[in-house]
């Protein structure tokens, strides 16, 4: 069975979601052939071939909201799918789906890396779509009980900070 996990990241940026990928899901493939924007536009104004090209037109267009998925090409592994949600307020949600029994050591991983006091457990459905609904749904949720503040560092040149709205 797979459980689906979540963590707010820090900084909204590819740099970001790059080292998100890397570590967590190395060999992957995207899901869709190219990306609309808006998402799922019957008439998109853009669109993009590469997840690569989106996420950078995601830099610098913070209002604009997305969702993209990986499959995880690697069949041993206990994640299955990596996960990248752009919000509307112009944050960012890491997301994971896993094993079920390695859930809760995976959302721990997460947060940490993520350096967050954030994050939750989910089930086939997307994380909320600002900041602030996310972190009152980990509140709401109890799946987390709050940490202090993770002492792993992220990527250059990100604040990897916790996120209070």
């Amino acid at each position: 069975m797979t459980q689906e996990i979540y963590a707010l990241s820090g900084a909204r940026n590819s740099s970001v979601a790059n080292v998100f990928l890397a570590k967590f899901l190395p060999k992957r493939s995207g899901f869709a052939s190219d990306y609309p924007v808006p998402e799922c536009a019957d008439s998109p104004t853009i669109v993009f071939p590469t997840t690569d090209t989106l996420m950078t037109y995601l830099d610098t267009n913070v209002q604009e909201t997305y969702s993209i998925y990986w499959n995880n090409l690697d069949e041993v592994s206990q994640i299955r799918q990596a996960m990248l949600f752009y919000t509307s307020d112009g944050c960012l949600i890491l997301g994971l789906a896993v094993a079920e029994s390695q859930s809760k050591r995976l959302l721990d991983g997460l947060i940490g890396f993520a350096g967050t006091q954030h994050g939750m457990f989910g089930h086939e459905e997307r994380p909320p779509e600002t900041a602030r609904e996310f972190i009152q749904a980990c509140q709401k949720s109890n799946a987390r009980e709050s940490r202090k503040q993770s002492k792993t560092p992220g990527p250059p040149g990100s604040s990897w900070q916790n996120l209070k709205r």
